[in-house]
């Protein structure tokens, strides 16, 4: 098995919907993505927008029963993008790893993501 394949933490391959914005940025705009995998501290997920190594996001996600094991929550995660892969597919342009510094429980609809 490569490093690349060793994880501390064992991921679990879910498609859920996203929303994000780069923090510390002159737009407020909100962007959406598609997770393809997420462990209790990072997220791999598809986005139509192109985003760089070191960006800070601040993300909303639903985190179903499935994965979460309890009801399903929002949360508002404070992330950093540790990682960018370029890809061509219909609608998306990267595919980014986010490292997770934090979140909390938020009632949806959130508001400030509207």
């Amino acid at each position: 098995m490569s490093l690349r394949d060793r994880r501390l933490e064992p991921r679990k391959s879910v498609s859920l919907p996203i929303r994000f914005r780069v923090q510390n940025s002159a737009s407020l705009d909100m962007y959406n993505g598609a997770t393809v995998n997420m462990s209790d501290h990072g997220i791999y997920f598809h986005t139509p927008r192109p985003l760089t190594v070191g960006d800070a996001l601040e993300v909303i996600l639903t985190v179903p029963h499935e994965v979460a094991g309890q009801p399903p929550e929002g949360r508002l995660c404070q992330a950093h993008v540790i990682r960018v892969d370029w890809i061509q597919e219909p609608g998306v342009c990267a595919a980014c790893g986010i490292r997770i510094q934090g979140c909390e429980t938020v009632e949806l609809p959130y508001s400030r993501f509207c």
